[in-house]
């Protein structure tokens, strides 16, 4: 099982991450995100931005990624927002 810490997907950003159970969907790991307030005993928040096709969109839930370099693993996603071009996409972990 991988540690999805802010240093692992921090070594990720950029990469390309197949969608289990779709029909070629990628998405790319757009930006990684520190968040809330560290020093409190407690792992860092951070939040991770993934950017995929305008279409299909994903709807809310937990999906399986994989990348050749960072494995597999599950994880809980949000649509954000969309445009003409791509389809936003966001993991919260606090």
């Amino acid at each position: 099982m991988q540690d999805l810490s802010l240093e692992f997907f921090s070594a990720h950003e950029g990469a390309l991450f197949s969608v289990a159970g779709s029909d070629g969907m990628v998405l790319r790991l757009a930006a990684v995100q520190p968040a809330g307030m560290p020093g409190y005993g407690r792992a860092q928040a951070f939040s991770l931005m993934f950017e995929g096709p305008a279409q299909p969109r994903l709807e809310q839930a937990t999906i399986r990624l994989s990348n050749d370099a960072a494995g597999e693993f599950d994880i809980f996603v949000v649509p954000v927002g969309a445009n003409a071009d791509l389809t936003r996409y966001q993991a919260v972990f606090n």
